[in-house]
Order: C-alpha cells, then sequence, then structure tokens
C-alpha cells in the first residue's frame, strides 16, 4: 500500500511542479489517511541515531532547520520536513515522496517540526528519543482552542512515555508546567545571547532557537568545538529575516503568525534605523487559522513605535483588516495603499521607487510572497 501511494505520490508531485503549483501531495496524502487509516507506519524507514521533534506555539522552522544544518555539518544523514508542513498529512506526504522502492529508507536522524497540537497523535507513529519544546502563546484559537490543553496532551506523552528525553524553555510556564512531575530526562534551555552573537543570526528570540538546538547536541555529545564554524555560517530559514531583491527593491521579510511573533518582530524593527516603508500582509487560509482577530492582541504601542510616521502597504485577503489595525495604532502615515492581491501590492512598491522595504507577513501569504519574487515554491 505504502509503495504504491509512494509511486502516485511522485508521479502527482511531478505534474504539479511542472505547473508551478506546488508539490500536490497533500492530495494523495488525504486520500490514504480517508481510506486507509490503519495502513498508516513508517516502517520502511530506519533512523539508527535518533527522532527528534520540535514543537512549540514559535521557532519551530527555524529551530528544525538550524539543527538538521548542523547534523547535516557533522556528517549525518538526516530527514527533515524543511518546507515546514507539521501535521500527519504533511509529513506522510514527505514519506512517500522520499521512499526510495529499490532500496532501504536509512538515516542516521530524523528531524521533524511538529505542530504543537499534533504532537501526541504523530508520536504514535514514531519511537521519539528527544522532544524539543519551545514555547506556547495563544495561536489559532478556532483551531487549537485554550493552550492548557494542547500542554496537558504533551505532559501525558511523556507520563506515558518515559524514554523521551524532553529538552524545554526554563523560562516559559507552561514548559516548566510540562517538565513538573515526570520521570523523563529533562534538559532545561534559555536565552543564550552569547550564541547569538557568534551566528550570523541577529534576533534576540533565536537565542531561544540556537540554546535549545545547543542543548540537543550536547546529549548526543558535542560540544561547540564541533559545530562554531556551522552556527557561524548557518543561513537563516525562509521568511524569518530573509532579504530578497525584485526589480530593484529589497525586501527584508519577517514572519509573524500570532501576536507573540508578531510583537517579537515589531521590537526588532524598533532596535532598526532609517527604514520608511513597511508592508503588511495577512492571509486567513487554512495554515493560518480562519480567526484573524488575534490581530487585536498586538501590542499598540510596539505598533506606534514602528510603524508612525512611516509609509505603510497593506496585502492578503484580509488586507483591509489589517490596515484598519495597524492605522488605529498611529497617528500619522507618509502612505497607506492596500490590495488583497500580493502581486499587485508589489507592483504598487515598485511604482513608488521603493528601495527596500519591511515586509511582515503571516504562513501563507509568506509563501504567496516568496513565490512572486522567487519564481519558485519552497522544497
Amino acid at each position: 500500500m505504502f509503495t504504491f501511494f509512494s509511486l502516485l505520490a511522485k508521479f502527482t508531485s511531478l505534474i504539479f511542479r511542472s505547473f508551478k503549483l506546488g508539490q500536490g501531495t497533500t492530495i494523495i496524502s488525504n486520500v490514504y489517511l480517508k481510506f486507509f487509516p490503519k495502513s498508516v507506519n513508517f516502517d520502511k524507514y530506519k533512523f539508527s541515531k535518533g527522532i527528534i521533534f520540535i514543537t512549540g506555539t514559535n521557532g519551530k522552522t527555524s529551530t528544525s532547520k538550524i539543527l538538521s544544518d548542523i547534523l547535516i555539518y557533522l556528517g549525518y544523514s538526516v530527514l527533515h520536513n524543511k518546507t515546514g508542513g507539521n501535521i500527519l498529512r504533511s509529513v506522510l506526504g514527505l514519506f512517500l515522496l522520499q521512499n526510495n522502492n529499490q532500496k532501504k529508507n536509512e538515516y542516521d536522524f530524523l528531524v521533524l517540526e511538529v505542530d504543537e497540537a499534533s504532537v501526541y497523535e504523530m508520536a504514535k507513529y514514531f519511537q521519539v528519543d528527544v522532544l524539543v519544546v519551545l514555547n506556547f502563546s495563544r495561536d489559532q484559537l478556532d483551531r487549537y482552542f485554550e493552550i492548557e490543553n494542547i500542554s496537558n496532551s504533551i505532559h501525558r506523552l511523556l507520563i506515558e512515555n518515559k524514554d523521551i528525553n524532553l529538552v524545554f524553555n526554563s523560562d516559559d510556564i507552561y514548559c516548566e508546567e510540562i517538565a513538573t512531575g515526570i520521570l523523563n530526562t529533562k534538559i532545561p534551555f534559555k536565552k543564550n545571547l552569547d550564541l547569538l552573537s557568534i551566528s550570523n543570526l541577529n534576533e534576540d528570540f533565536m537565542a531561544y532557537n540556537l540554546d535549545a538546538v545547543v542543548k540537543v547536541l550536547s546529549g548526543y555529545g558535542y560540544y561547540p568545538k564541533d559545530y562554531i564554524t556551522a552556527l557561524r555560517t548557518i543561513k537563516k530559514p525562509y521568511g524569518r529575516g530573509e532579504e530578497l531583491i525584485y526589480r530593484g527593491v529589497k525586501f527584508k521579510l519577517n514572519l509573524a503568525k500570532n501576536p507573540s511573533s508578531y510583537n517579537s518582530n515589531l521590537i526588532e524593527l524598533s532596535k532598526k534605523k532609517g527604514y520608511e516603508n513597511l508592508l503588511f500582509c495577512l492571509n486567513d487560509e487554512t495554515p493560518d487559522g480562519r480567526d484573524i482577530s488575534w490581530i487585536y492582541d498586538i501590542e499598540p504601542h510596539l505598533i506606534y513605535e514602528v510603524a508612525n510616521g512611516k509609509s505603510l502597504f497593506f496585502s492578503g485577503h484580509r488586507a483591509f483588516e489589517m490596515a484598519n489595525r495597524i492605522t488605529l495604532a498611529v497617528d500619522e502615515s507618509k502612505k497607506v495603499l492596500a490590495d488583497t492581491q500580493i502581486k499587485n501590492i508589489i507592483n504598487q512598491i515598485i511604482k513608488n521607487k521603493v528601495n527596500e522595504i519591511e515586509v511582515i507577513c503571516n504562513y501563507s501569504s509568506m509563501l504567496q510572497f516568496r513565490k512572486i519574487i522567487t519564481g519558485r515554491n519552497i522544497s
């Protein structure tokens, strides 16, 4: 069954990619899960060194990419969901595409970014060695409800599986609660500004992600001297402080998908000098959550500090709602332009002879924005 769907997924992906429509594996995964849910397993794959889950509200993609890149630098073979698909159907699609029908699928490590609400269910399919829990804040309440529901399910997973090693953020109250009363090996991490200064990353919140990575590596017997070069040359994940030049304009891309990550990005922007243009993109597609009321939980004083007196551009399905939120928090702006079509707003930015612009967008709008600028999907 797995082999048949693997071939089908590869064929579908080839067709979708030829028309620049993405990978197309979600369709195949959904069919598999609907008609053969009890046949889903990943027994064809072997991971000799370990299976690492990384979860939390913010920082999953960055942390899993940094860890995977360093493990590869150290000479290991790693399977990693680098496109950010972090629920069962997405992970199934990854395994279907990577399946080699002629040879064994053998890797040293599996590094999976896992949606925080999916950790308990996802763990049923894997023998998890390390679980990294980054943080918890309110995110997509229309899908996930209260944070406690999610943290309790992770706590239950650890109680039921004492062999899982927990690497957790000791500055986060929910992570601390997860670590309380369990018999698992517990390794705390904190904000490590020394690591941040060594790397080429410059956002303060990355200091947590880096320390989490280092704590995982220490569990496998590695010390900074083993990976310091890799740390200094690590590339930023897609959309996280990434800079893209398109038709003479430098777009500085920042992912923000909930109040916590939005506030973090605004804090980082407030430290910068000389920028005059801001583009806010907001979608409400399935990966984002349909409920966008969270935008009113963004700190108004941060919006004011960053956006007051600047030229403001808005796009995405909910461009006008975001424009209303931002302009409510500022006294004045040099210019305000909004268009629900990202391609149209990019053309408006170019027509206005903007040299560079800070872009803050949520997940699906980031993918759409990058596809327009680079001409390809993340792969």
